[in-house]
């Protein structure tokens, strides 16, 4: 199914819909037993071409979060707390939710950059003994996770130059297998494979900065 320029929707019938209801739970469920914080996001409508979280007067153009203590219509100010193991029936039974993760010092720190960046980072990390959970968009940029990551103005912008972004405070980012407007998302190296540890900042803060240029690291 073609559509909004030629971006392909996800059409699987019946038994496609329940298996992928079944693999949101599924990843849901595992997230929280690890400890990470998830909530229930706007998902994506191949038939509308956009973001729906089925809250009135929604205008919001992303995967937000939905937030399952709110009535009404659609607070795209609110910041939801996690939801707990027992509501992941209830939230993903009948509508496909994306799984969002809070970032910042509620769960951790994301980097999302071009492969080349981000596989850099990743390279000095492993090389340290610290290898990151790693996911892959579909648009082919990376996303690494990291501890709660201090930030100051330079950090900022030479991220920023080097085409990467930090998701910090206040933020949330999709977890696999959410599905987005350009695709699914997967896991390069999931947070099993780490032992569902996060290197530490002061590693990923000294990775970061050799990877943009920035002289020699300071942790």
């Amino acid at each position: 199914m073609l559509c909004c320029g030629g971006r392909v929707g996800v059409v699987g019938g019946a038994k496609g819909r329940r298996r992928t209801l079944a693999s949101l739970a599924a990843a849901a469920r595992g997230y929280l037993a690890a400890g990470w914080p998830i909530v229930p996001g706007a998902y994506w409508s191949p038939q509308t071409c956009a973001y729906r979280c089925g809250r009135p007067g929604c205008d919001n153009g992303s995967p937000h979060p939905v937030d399952s203590a709110e009535r009404g219509r659609c607070d795209q100010r609110s910041q939801p707390r996690s939801i707990q193991p027992d509501h992941v029936e209830r939230w993903w039974n009948n509508r496909g939710y994306n799984v969002l993760m809070p970032t910042g010092v509620a769960a951790a720190t994301v980097i999302e950059g071009p492969g080349r960046l981000i596989d850099d980072v990743d390279a000095r990390l492993t090389a340290r003994g610290c290898p990151p959970p790693l996911l892959v968009l579909p648009t082919g940029e990376r996303q690494l996770f990291s501890a709660p990551l201090p930030v100051d103005d330079e950090l900022w912008l030479a991220t920023a130059v080097g085409g990467a972004t930090l998701h910090g405070d206040d933020g949330w980012i999709p977890l696999p297998p959410s599905i987005v407007s350009a695709g699914m998302l997967r896991w390069v190296r999931p947070p099993e494979a780490t032992g569902w540890r996060l290197p530490p900042a002061t590693e990923v803060r000294t990775a970061l900065r050799a990877a943009l240029g920035l002289g020699r690291a300071a942790a």
